[in-house]
């Protein structure tokens, strides 16, 4: 049975999840919230609607997520899911130490549908353009061809440019990263620059050229 699955935006501990899933045999839906404890999914609250729509609605206000923001998946791989969304957080949380590793980092948050984690990637700028969820519009638009998901993060370091002709003050590198998924491949390329002790993504450019 499929089940709609969303995950709350920022850090906060212990992670917060919920599913949007059918009684079975019913014509009603219940909006289920869940905190990672020790490891284990574990329910903390739930509510029944008449439809699915406004069990999905309430989810996401609790959840301060956008509705295209939920995720549809088999109701059974929800718990996976979700223990998989605590393992991307976790990394995403700890600063990367090279420019290659943010590249990584955030293509890899991007191919796990963590849309909020790639966005705290982005420089201040970039965030007020691009929302968590224009990232995963774009993200579906250019693999909407393909009908399967990205599976396959890979910097390709031959293409990393330290100097170029329209670089800007504070720009550190140009970064290619390769995007594939069965039977296709795709690319970003991201301007990175230097933040604090890390560094952050202050231009997109989607697509293969």
């Amino acid at each position: 049975m499929k089940a709609l699955v969303g995950i709350k935006k920022g850090t906060s501990k212990p992670l917060t999840a919920g599913v949007v899933a059918r009684y079975e045999g019913m014509e009603l839906w219940e909006a289920l919230l869940y905190r990672i404890i020790n490891g284990k999914v574990v329910p903390f609250s739930g509510q029944t609607f008449k439809t699915q729509e406004k069990a999905a609605l309430s989810l996401c206000k609790h959840l301060r997520i956008d509705l295209d923001e939920l995720v549809e998946m088999e109701e059974d791989a929800a718990d996976d899911y979700i223990l998989q969304a605590m393992r991307e957080k976790s990394k995403s949380s700890r600063p990367a130490s090279t420019y290659t590793e943010t590249a990584k980092q955030f293509c890899d948050l991007i191919v796990n549908l963590d849309y909020v984690g790639a966005h705290a990637l982005l420089t201040n700028e970039l965030k007020a353009e691009q929302s968590p969820s224009d990232l995963k519009k774009i993200v579906e638009r250019m693999i909407a061809y393909a009908r399967k998901p990205l599976t396959e993060v890979q910097v390709m370091e031959d293409f990393i440019l330290e100097d170029w002709p329209d670089k800007l003050d504070g720009d550190v590198a140009s970064v290619y990263v390769a995007l594939s998924g069965e039977g296709y491949s795709e690319a970003v390329n991201m301007i990175l620059v230097k933040s604090g002790d890390g560094f952050l993504i202050r231009d997109l450019e989607w697509g293969r050229p």
